[in-house]
C-alpha cells in the first residue's frame, strides 16, 4: 500500500511538480532570511578575553556582551568570524572590572554598537 502511494506521488509530472515546489518553498525561505538579517537587531554576544601575562596567555574566558547592530555583522560575529581575542593583562589580581577593557572591546567591534557587558568582573581561576 506504501509503495502504491509513493509511486503514484512520484510519477512524471507529479514528481515535477513535488521538486518545483519544494524548490520554490526553499528560495522563498532563502529570501525571508536574507531580509530579515537587513534589519537592526539587540543580541547577546559572546566575546572572547585572552588573559596574559608577559607573553604567556594564561587563561582564556569569554564575555557576554549586549550589542546592537545590523543583523549581517552580527550573523558574522555569532558565528566567531573576526572575534580576534581581547588581550588583558594580568596583574596578580584574580578579580579584572570588564570596564578596563571595554574601550577595546569598541574598536574590534566597529561597525556593532556595544551598549555594556552583562558580567560587571572577569574572575580569574589559575589552579590547573
Amino acid at each position: 500500500m506504501k509503495r502504491l502511494i509513493f509511486k503514484i506521488l512520484l510519477e512524471g509530472k507529479r514528481r515535477q511538480k513535488i521538486y518545483t515546489a519544494i524548490f520554490c518553498i526553499f528560495i522563498s525561505c532563502v529570501i525571508w532570511i536574507i531580509t530579515s538579517l537587513n534589519k537592526n537587531f539587540d543580541i547577546v554576544l559572546k566575546y572572547p578575553i585572552a588573559v596574559k601575562d608577559g607573553r604567556k596567555t594564561i587563561a582564556h574566558k569569554q564575555i557576554n556582551v549586549y550589542v546592537s547592530g545590523y543583523g549581517w555583522y552580527l550573523f558574522v560575529h555569532s558565528l566567531g568570524f573576526y572575534n580576534v581575542p581581547i588581550s588583558v593583562k594580568y596583574d596578580g589580581n584574580t578579580h579584572i572590572p570588564t570596564y578596563t577593557f571595554t574601550d577595546k572591546l569598541k574598536q574590534k567591534l566597529e561597525k556593532i554598537s556595544v551598549k555594556g557587558i552583562k558580567e560587571d568582573t572577569l574572575y580569574i581561576s589559575l589552579a590547573q
